[in-house]
């Protein structure tokens, strides 16, 4: 699974896209909490971490339910009526973002090193994993401080290079046609 970097870096990405989407009228303060909705939403499938937290199993525990369409679509739900609250215009555009949101998370993780997502979860216990790989993932089970995250952290810094690059790209695009 990608580490919290590589998930950061998604939210960041899609608050600058929601970012058009906020009703111009809408005080300051409603559009701040813009962000720290958008990457709770991106965080919200990593909740089945929490364990590890108190010294658990995290390999029992993650990427089980948290990880499926089901739970997607119910935290997109509540996570669309937080965005409105935050001045996105209209329900469709809250559910459209609170829902890429969610989903980016499940993509990454689906195209990173272990052992899959159980996408189908009630209805099936199988794990998917995509046929090709962006992440190397960070590999809890090594510990803090393995060797080995250093790959992970260079994947994930390429990576966030290659968001900030594309965001920088699609700002220079939206300025050319609206001059």
């Amino acid at each position: 699974m990608p580490s919290p970097i590589a998930h950061t870096v998604a939210a960041i990405a899609l608050t600058g896209w929601g970012t058009s989407w906020i009703s111009p009228d809408v005080s300051r303060i409603r559009r701040r909490g813009l962000f720290p909705v958008v990457l709770a939403l991106s965080f919200a499938a990593d909740v089945d971490a929490l364990p590890i937290l108190w010294g658990g199993d995290l390999g029992r525990w993650h990427n089980q339910f948290t990880h499926s369409l089901l739970f997607a679509v119910g935290v997109g739900l509540a996570g669309a009526a937080a965005l409105w609250r935050c001045g996105v215009r209209g329900w469709r555009r809250a559910l459209i973002l609170s829902w890429t949101a969610v989903g980016i998370h499940l993509l990454m993780d689906w195209t990173s090193a272990g052992r899959g997502i159980m996408l189908f979860w009630p209805f099936s216990g199988l794990r998917y994993r995509a046929p090709f790989l962006l992440f190397e993932g960070f590999h809890w089970s090594e510990g803090w401080f393995a060797a080995r995250h250093l790959v992970t952290l260079a994947n994930e810094l390429a990576f966030a290079g290659a968001v900030g690059l594309l965001m920088h790209g699609a700002k220079r695009w939206r300025k050319m046609f609206d001059s």
